[in-house]
């Protein structure tokens, strides 16, 4: 196929309180020390962008400067693009590091070290407590607390953020925006999975992945035309097709906040046992706070008791609230009490005490379970620690959430798109595989697969008189 002419682009610079000023002049594609790239991750974090100016004064003063926290906006000229999907807005941010070379007393290199406008979430407080709503009302109401400039709305209201479910309970206790958003999403619907970014008119898109936007693109190993709609794969040695099981989670089990109980003698007992006449030790089903208060009971009648750690302290009470080494806590009858008695055969043991109540919750994935068995039962676990998880509903989303996204075995398409592509999409976009050449996983493993991918991150470099190539990570999820 014809090699199509090199894109062009259009750099905007804006330093803080000035106009914006037309760089595009300057940017450098091949010959600098390093090279003009984009990174982009899907629900995890911002953009960044490294983009790259050569300035040669030819003995006069150098032609511009940047100051930290300009914003730039990088273009792709290109007409066919405008009504791409992704639209022709390689990046749009600001400028947290500028740094210059001098590689002679005439020739400046600078070097941008640029994120998007995620940094201004990454740099807001927000806080608030919300009973029964849903989260998309939930993720505007934090950003407009936030104030950083970022607009949220609803899809309901004409925006980018899906209403999605209700979140039961949620209290943010001062935190930043960015990590907002994240606890948000992992206690979203737990049937799908959900992502966000923030786009070059610091709108938030917050969604799905089962709703992402297509970017209507191709990507295939057979090319069959020249357009900014089919992507052909570079088998250059580097691209590659995973199945990967070393994220494989069947089992989640969420600890969330824990909340202290005080007992009082007008409540029922904490626990209570009918003695055989033999047991001299019962396990407590909760942990005791320190300098807990308790009692025992035998048959309606109080017996002296005790908190200790193992039998380190030598004390003489009837019983003893006893923590053993391994974390448990339970009751024992103390040998070293002055008339140390096993409670006689169907006696009622009584127990109160003042305790700690944790919040867990515990996900499973039975159906992986049974087709990954083996010696752990196809139990592959993972522990998720969340105090601002206040129950167990919200904790059970959580989990699983986490079952949803790591409950099977994740297939990664891993590819360098060539040069002649002249077409554009960005992480959390989906496109369709085309591949006459690799095994499809749902057919038996035969060659030629057609399935839809997620971008999960992409790397996108300029160079070669502006000629540039992505390289991408997609998950199949259809």
């Amino acid at each position: 196929m014809t090699i199509p002419s090199p894109p062009t682009y259009e750099l905007l610079v804006t330093n803080p309180n000035q106009s914006a000023v037309n760089l595009t002049q300057y940017m450098s594609y091949q010959g600098a020390s390093t090279t003009c790239t984009i990174s982009q991750q899907f629900g995890r974090q911002g953009d960044t962008a490294t983009i790259v100016l050569m300035d040669d004064t030819e003995g006069g003063p150098p032609h511009f400067s940047i100051s930290p926290m300009a914003t730039v906006e990088l273009i792709d000229t290109n007409p066919a693009l405008a009504g791409n999907p992704a639209g022709n807005v390689l990046f749009a941010g600001l400028v947290t590091t500028p740094s210059l070379y001098l590689l002679s007393p005439t020739l400046y290199e600078w070097h941008l070290q640029c994120v998007d406008y995620t940094y201004y979430a990454e740099t807001s407080i927000t806080y608030g407590s919300f009973a029964n709503g849903s989260m998309g009302s939930i993720i505007s109401t934090e950003t407009t607390i936030a104030n950083c400039g970022i607009t949220a709305k609803p899809v309901s209201e004409g925006g980018y953020v899906e209403d999605g479910p209700i979140i039961p309970l949620l209290n943010v206790n001062y935190t930043v925006l960015k990590k907002a958003w994240q606890t948000i999403s992992n206690l979203a619907d737990p049937s799908t999975i959900w992502g966000w970014y923030v786009d070059g008119s610091k709108q938030l898109h917050f969604y799905s992945l089962f709703n992402a936007t297509s970017s209507g693109v191709t990507v295939t190993d057979t090319p069959t035309s020249q357009s900014i709609y089919e992507c052909h794969m570079l088998l250059d040695g580097q691209m590659f097709y995973e199945w990967d099981g070393s994220s494989l989670k069947t089992q989640t089990i969420v600890t969330g906040s824990t909340t202290s109980k005080k007992w009082t003698q007008r409540e029922p007992p904490v626990e209570q046992w009918i003695a055989d006449g033999y047991r001299t030790s019962w396990p407590l089903s909760f942990s005791l706070p320190p300098n807990a208060n308790v009692a025992v009971e035998i048959n309606g009648k109080r017996k002296s008791a005790r908190v200790v750690q193992n039998f380190q302290a030598v004390v003489t009470s009837d019983f003893l609230f006893m923590l053993a080494d391994n974390g448990v806590w339970s009751l024992q009858v103390n040998p070293n009490a002055l008339n140390p008695q096993t409670p006689k055969a169907g006696s009622r043991v009584a127990v109160y005490y003042d305790y700690i109540n944790p919040v867990i919750a515990v996900a499973n994935d039975f159906q992986s379970q049974a087709i990954y068995d083996g010696p752990n039962h196809g139990i592959f676990s993972d522990l998720i620690r969340d105090s601002q998880l206040g129950t167990v509903q919200l904790a059970m989303m959580r989990a699983q959430g986490n079952i949803q996204e790591f409950g099977s075995i994740q297939e990664h398409l891993n590819f360098t798109a060539s040069e002649d592509w002249e077409g554009w999409f960005r992480a959390g976009m989906t496109f369709q595989l085309k591949s006459s050449l690799l095994p499809d996983s749902q057919n038996n493993y035969a060659p030629g697969l057609t399935a839809t991918y997620v971008i999960s991150s992409l790397r996108m470099t300029i160079e070669n008189n502006g000629y540039r190539q992505c390289q991408v990570d997609a998950i199949r999820i259809g």
